[in-house]
């Protein structure tokens, strides 16, 4: 064996701190003169750190100890990898100037689409709501960068002329983000007792053609750039109606008006979107 190819990003060898050993295993790698290729499969924006988003706030002093680690991360598996992997420009970019990567390192290979779609052998539980409704579904873990607070704002006011329409949000939710749960159910409280939007929780790989077929609209209400998404790759290869945020990592897959509708991040939200 010459070279070993890694897969990565943060959580992705079980808990955080797990990750931090990654320099390491790359460092014993290196003095047994092994070749190093590392897929990072999503870049933290350093801006990111000093966010307010809402239901999520931490202390400043903790931002600034875990903008501290990311840097330390990034900086060590650049300094011992040959090569670096990322799935868009932007992740490129972002690595390059927020980290100081050096651009030469970096290699981009887009996310695929497969051509055919493979229903579902096992039947997801959906029976909470009727397959009449219009749904627009919002997929993936749970997290603030997601910008699920602000989509159901958004649905709130759809809901109110629109009675046939339910928001339905699949997706597990990290230990470390319970509270962020807690904060969206409260947000919606009134709708989920109509069962007008619908926490789905944690689902298999393989009940994700099951709820993207049950769905009309697909929406990706993200706060700021981070990673390729898996879950954008699947509701292009069902031809779904997707609305994404106008970032620049979206615009690397979509075009406004032609496979995608772009939307601005709202103004509330741009506000903290701000470095510092």
């Amino acid at each position: 064996m010459n070279i070993v190819h890694i897969q990565w990003e943060f959580s992705f060898f079980g808990s955080f701190y797990a990750t931090l050993l990654l320099p390491l295993f790359l460092l014993l790698l290196s003095i047994f003169k092994i070749k190093r290729v590392i897929t990072i499969h999503s870049v933290v924006p350093r801006f990111s750190f000093g966010l307010n988003l809402s239901g999520f706030t931490i202390p400043k002093f903790m931002k600034v100890f875990v903008e501290s680690i990311f840097i330390f991360l990034y900086k060590m598996i650049a300094a011992l990898s040959d090569a670096i992997i990322v799935h868009g420009k932007s992740l490129r970019k972002l690595l390059c100037l927020d980290y100081k990567i050096k651009e030469k390192k970096v290699f981009i290979s887009p996310y695929g689409v497969a051509s055919q779609v493979k229903p579902s052998k096992v039947l997801a539980k959906f029976h909470e709501f009727s397959p009449k409704n219009e749904v627009i579904l919002a997929l993936g873990t749970l997290s603030p960068r997601k910008g699920l607070g602000v989509l159901i704002n958004a649905f709130k006011k759809l809901a109110l002329k629109h009675s046939s329409w339910t928001l339905v949000i699949a997706g597990g939710v990290p230990p470390y983000y319970e509270y962020y749960y807690r904060h969206l159910k409260e947000l919606a409280s009134s709708l989920i007792k109509q069962k007008r939007v619908i926490f789905v929780g944690e689902f298999r790989i393989t009940d994700v053609h099951r709820l993207l077929e049950t769905s009309k609209v697909v929406v990706f209400p993200y706060i700021y750039n981070f990673g390729a998404s898996s879950t954008v790759t699947f509701a292009l290869q069902h031809q779904k109606i997707v609305v994404i945020s106008d970032l620049s990592f979206a615009t690397d897959l979509f075009t406004d008006g032609e496979n995608a509708t772009l939307v601005a991040v709202p103004a509330g939200e741009k506000e903290s979107l701000m470095p510092g």
